[in-house]
């Protein structure tokens, strides 16, 4: 119920601020200013109809709840049946003048004064009458529909476009490298072999005796009997193992 206060009074803000400010592509009703709050007003009133309608049967609900409530209390007494349709009766009734006293005031700044206000109040009236059905079956599509939107799992995200990096890693491979004894990588710096410089693979592990050393930096001696992780493409693979195998 606060929800639909709450929706209500946004409707009649934003038709009491176009009537204050109306655009300039409102079209020009008779009677000027005057003319459009009131057609303002009724807009306000049709787009609200529906939650004032929703309100009112929670309101009764509500009733017939408390009244339930307070009839278990007196289950044995023979007063319990009045006293339940007091309470309903009673919630009801102030729930209608409050929301009442809350329409008066969102519409005291677009109703006209006089006789034009009464003639706009009766029509409001008469249509929520003759279309109350429909109203209601409006707000239970609309309440229907907006739980199923916040309800519902979260749309799939669009498949990213492969990326160039994606492609890349597609060409590339590892290959595992024993370095050996008087090679020409035995006993250098990773830094002082400039291997990626040279043949552009790159040496992304190191496996010395069971320890394992994942990136090596490049101040990393390579030790004979180390085995070396390399990463490039087949042609800079191949290039890189005849640098290191060759012998110093």
């Amino acid at each position: 119920m606060a929800l639909n206060a709450a929706l209500v009074a946004a409707i009649f803000i934003a038709a009491s601020f176009l009537g204050r400010r109306p655009p300039s592509w409102l079209p020009r009703l008779p009677g000027g200013a005057e003319g459009l709050r009131a057609a303002l007003w009724v807009l306000a009133m049709l787009l609200s109809l529906p939650l004032l309608i929703a309100t009112y049967r929670k309101l009764e609900a509500l009733g017939m709840l408390l009244g339930e409530v307070a009839a278990k209390r007196l289950e044995n007494e023979p007063r319990a049946t009045g006293i339940q349709a007091i309470i309903a009766n009673t919630v009801l009734a102030a729930g209608v003048i409050g929301l009442g006293l809350f329409l008066l005031l969102m519409s005291s700044t677009l109703l006209p004064s006089g006789r034009p206000s009464l003639l706009l109040i009766l029509i409001i009236a008469c249509t929520a009458a003759l279309l109350w059905r429909t109203f209601v079956r409006i707000y239970s599509r609309a309440q229907a529909a907006l739980h199923e939107t916040f309800s519902g799992p979260p749309p799939p995200r669009h498949a990213a476009e492969p990326s160039l990096l994606a492609g890349l890693l597609k060409q590339a491979q590892i290959e595992i490298l024993t370095v050996s004894a008087g090679s020409h990588g035995a006993g250098k710096l990773i830094r002082e072999l400039g291997l990626r410089t040279k043949t552009g693979a790159s040496i992304v592990g190191i496996d010395r005796q069971g320890t394992v050393l994942i990136n090596p930096g490049p101040d990393e001696e390579l030790m004979p009997g180390d085995e070396v992780l390399l990463l490039g493409t087949s042609q800079q693979l191949e290039q890189a193992r005849k640098f290191l195998r060759h012998m110093a």
